[in-house]
């Protein structure tokens, strides 16, 4: 399967989301040794997630994603972000 993604969101049972995957975290951790040892996404996957709601502006969204140099950024609900 091919994806034009670069990041792909965790999420636990609920489907809430608890991190997130990035390519670029993926290819680090290729590049170390010891990667036999990464079992699991959540082993790599960034708990620090920058989110926005649908209710946020494009300006809130463009600091954000400006200020965490970061190319995507989750939407979330607004009631539970």
């Amino acid at each position: 399967m091919y994806s034009n993604r670069s990041n792909f969101p965790v999420v636990d049972k609920d489907e809430c989301l608890k991190d997130i995957l990035s390519l670029t975290d993926m290819r680090r951790v290729m590049l170390e040794k010891g990667i036999r040892k990464v079992g699991v996404a959540k082993d790599i996957a960034r708990e620090d997630v920058v989110t926005v709601t649908p209710e946020d502006s494009l300006h809130t969204a463009i600091k954000k994603v400006t200020a965490a140099q970061i190319r995507e950024l989750p939407v979330v609900s607004g009631e539970d972000p």
